[in-house]
């Protein structure tokens, strides 16, 4: 099962982000990012993916959660202007699991603190 972790450079006080999402609903979501972000010219998942799967021992790339931050919110923008591209219920869990991604994000920024998404795909 492919999964897609979000990941902190350093712990955030008050901020689960080693659990904050759930890796195959994310990874389940990330096409339809990279769709959205290809579109609005903002920042695709890749451009912030570390893969780490059977194979993978690449050394961790952090990134700006700024960056992040910015590319998160304009995909979350869209989803919630265009409720009709997906069915109801996956409609409404993508713009949930945004939000927490926007959330965590969004804490990571204002301390400063360097994130990537980590996949095994």
């Amino acid at each position: 099962m492919e999964k897609l972790h979000l990941r902190l450079q350093r712990p955030v006080p008050g901020v689960d982000h080693l659990h904050a999402v759930d890796p195959e609903q994310f990874a389940s979501f990330h096409p339809h990012w990279d769709t959205i972000a290809a579109n609005l010219d903002v920042d695709q998942i890749n451009d912030f993916y570390v893969y780490e799967g059977e194979y993978g021992n690449a050394s961790t790339h952090w990134h700006s959660s700024a960056k992040g931050l910015q590319a998160a919110r304009a995909v979350l923008e869209h989803l919630r202007d265009n409720p009709g591209a997906l069915d109801e219920q996956t409609h409404a869990s993508y713009i949930e699991l945004m939000e927490t991604v926007e959330s965590v994000l969004d804490d990571a920024d204002l301390r400063d603190t360097p994130f990537c998404f980590v996949g095994n795909y």
